[in-house]
């Protein structure tokens, strides 16, 4: 299942897509006649957070997932941290400084509007629960092309 839309070009929403988006992609090039390619998104997802948080108000990380946390140069770790109140403070006193990357942050949104728990990923993806979609993906699509752009 997938949405099309056009805020800045042409997107594409997938909604719960597979693990492989060849088929997809396959499909949508032979069906269009145009050719097209898909390349893999990189993200910081607290960078994304903070950009949702200027629209949404302050939310409660409730968990991260970092890779490649460099050890002595010997080789490298990975890392996942879990609290029931904020954690990213934590982050930069476990890591001390090192080079890393954050895969995850997980998050509980708790307001007068809306209850619930988001996750972004450092590739772009969401996960949603108990937030209402129609209003949050397009907060969440806005404010990673926001981040994306000034990353890149």
């Amino acid at each position: 299942k997938f949405k099309i839309f056009s805020q800045v070009g042409l997107g594409l929403q997938l909604l719960s897509p597979p693990r492989s988006l060849k088929f997809f992609v396959n499909s949508v090039s032979n069906f269009t006649g145009l050719g097209f390619s898909v390349s893999s998104l990189v993200v910081n997802p607290l960078a994304w957070l903070n950009e949702l948080e200027r629209t949404i108000g302050r939310v409660v990380v409730t968990e991260l997932e970092c890779s490649d946390i460099n050890v002595a140069n010997k080789g490298t770790a990975k890392v996942f941290l879990k609290s029931t109140q904020d954690i990213r403070d934590e982050l930069d006193d476990f890591v001390l400084n090192r080079e890393h990357r954050l895969n995850k942050v997980k998050c509980k949104l708790e307001s007068n509007e809306y209850s619930g728990v988001f996750e972004l990923r450092g590739n772009g993806t969401v996960r949603i629960s108990k937030l209402p979609e129609n209003i949050f993906f397009p907060l969440l699509r806005e404010t990673l092309e926001i981040v994306f752009a000034l990353e890149n």
